[in-house]
Formats: structure tokens, C-alpha cells, sequence
């Protein structure tokens, strides 16, 4: 990868090997619209009828507006699929390198790959010869997208390896026994003699039964903190009877009082609680 084009006779070798791919090889890439939500109100935009998927509108237009031009995944392209497989074999691992500081500085292998696939670009676009011969694209790739192209191919290699020699199993497209007659209609549909009364908005209401389904759900239910009060009677336990110290009878009976923490029994003082 020397110098900043490729000589005449690397053209003319790079030309015969484009015209021994196949015709799925060489035709132009296409790019798929990326679809966008409706946006509305006054987040609305306006509508730009455009050709779908053409590089020279939506590509280029990204890499004219834009700081930088749009990157696509290496399987997008079958030769650019091909390079990148060469450029990982070729750099397997990291590079390790002194500084003028003398520490230890490391290149990511990513980064390796994607400067040696750049140096490949730029000779391809300075050399008119292939320019014209040839329809090769090699478009801009970055780190994001070259590493998760070589984790699914990884991973897909993963799973046929796993596969290989595994015989699954063939689920039948069709049941071996025959399935149930379908359930017949009947000519007439069946009669109420229950009448209805329909109102303006739709609703049906049923003369006398639905006072009767209340009346009964009415008898029925009861509130919760009705049936806890219940409850808490039947558990609870009874409560103490005090009794008076003077008569030796319940507080509770007739003519007991307290005022201010003195009480009063009518069998045993001599006057009344009102003088």
C-alpha cells in the first residue's frame, strides 16, 4: 500500500478481476430511505418529495450538509465485505508502540484496520484509470459499525459450528389425522321473552329484572368495615365489669356517676347527685 495510487499495471489486473465477479457484484449500491415519525403540531415539518433510496440524494445530501460523510456497515458491499475480512486477518490484535515520552502507547486493532481500509480508499478514488473502468464504491466505514459487523459474523460463525451435525427436527406442515367438523349454524336465532326498552343513546335496560339483581346484591353484600365491626365483636374479648365499692353492684346500673373522678352511689351517700 505504497504511494498514493495504484500503477497501470495494478489497474489493469484490479479491471480483470471486476469483470470476472458476478452481475449481483457489480451492480450500485443502493441505499434504503430511513423511515421518520410523522411529527405534528408545531414540531411539524414540511414534506420533500425525493427519489427512495438513491445514493445521490440521500448520501450525498448527508455528506454535503453534514461535518462528515455517511458511514454503512461493511456487509453492505460483498468487495467491501471481502477487504475487511483480509484487513482482519491481517491485524489480529493490537499494536503496542513507544512514545517520545517513553511510555507505553496502544492502537486499537479497529483503528489499524479502518487507517490501512482508508489508505486502499483514497488510491482507489486518486486513480482515474479505475475510476473509469471499474464501479467499485468503497464508502466510509467507522469503528461502531466494523465492530458489531465482526460480532455478528463471529457469532453467526458460532451458531454453524454449534449446528454442524445436529439433525433438527421436520415438524409437519399438515396434521396426520383429520380435524373436527366444523360446528353447524343453526337457520333460526334463538327468541327472548324478555322485553327491552331501548333509549336514545344505545343502552338497553330490562323492565323489572335489573331492580331485581340490585335488590338482591343489595341483601347479599354488605360493606367491608361492616363485616370487620362484626368481626371484631364475635373475636373480641368481653369486657371487665367494674363494680361499686359501696353497694357492691355494676357501675353501669342505675343511678352510678362520676364527676371529675369522684364517684357516686345513690344507696350509700344521703344526698342526691343534683344538690
Amino acid at each position: 500500500m505504497n504511494g498514493l495510487a495504484v500503477t497501470n499495471a495494478e489497474a489493469r489486473e484490479i479491471i480483470s478481476l471486476y469483470n470476472s465477479l458476478l452481475d449481483y457484484d457489480k451492480k450500485p449500491l443502493v441505499f434504503k430511505p430511513k423511515p421518520m415519525r410523522p411529527l405534528r403540531w408545531r414540531f411539524a415539518r414540511t414534506k420533500k418529495h425525493h427519489d427512495q433510496g438513491l445514493v445521490t440524494v440521500e448520501a450525498m445530501k448527508r455528506c454535503f450538509l453534514s461535518a462528515g460523510s455517511p458511514s454503512c456497515s461493511p456487509c453492505k458491499s460483498r468487495i467491501v465485505e471481502a477487504l475487511f475480512i483480509h484487513l482482519c486477518e491481517r491485524f489480529s490484535k493490537p499494536r503496542r508502540s513507544t512514545g517520545l515520552d517513553g511510555q507505553t502507547q496502544y492502537t486499537s486493532r479497529w483503528k489499524l484496520i479502518l487507517t490501512a481500509y482508508q489508505q486502499v480508499r483514497a488510491r482507489l478514488h486518486n486513480s482515474q484509470t479505475l475510476l473509469e473502468g471499474v464501479y467499485i464504491t468503497l464508502y466510509n466505514v467507522n469503528e461502531s459499525l466494523l465492530s458489531q459487523w465482526y460480532k455478528s459474523s463471529v457469532r453467526r460463525t458460532e451458531i454453524r459450528s454449534l449446528m454442524q451435525g445436529i439433525s433438527l427436527p421436520v415438524i409437519p406442515a399438515c396434521t396426520t389425522s383429520h380435524l373436527p367438523d366444523p360446528k353447524e349454524k343453526s337457520a333460526s336465532l334463538p327468541s327472548s321473552s324478555t322485553l327491552h326498552q331501548f333509549h336514545a343513546t344505545g343502552q338497553a335496560i330490562v323492565r323489572g329484572a335489573e331492580n331485581e339483581i340490585l335488590r338482591q346484591e343489595s341483601t347479599e353484600m354488605s360493606s367491608r368495615t361492616t363485616e370487620w365491626r362484626h368481626r371484631k365483636i364475635h373475636f373480641s374479648a368481653p369486657k371487665r365489669v367494674y363494680n361499686c365499692r359501696g353497694c357492691n353492684k355494676p357501675m353501669t346500673s342505675g343511678g352510678h356517676t362520676q364527676f371529675r373522678g369522684q364517684r357516686y352511689c345513690p344507696h350509700v351517700e344521703t344526698i342526691t347527685s343534683n344538690g
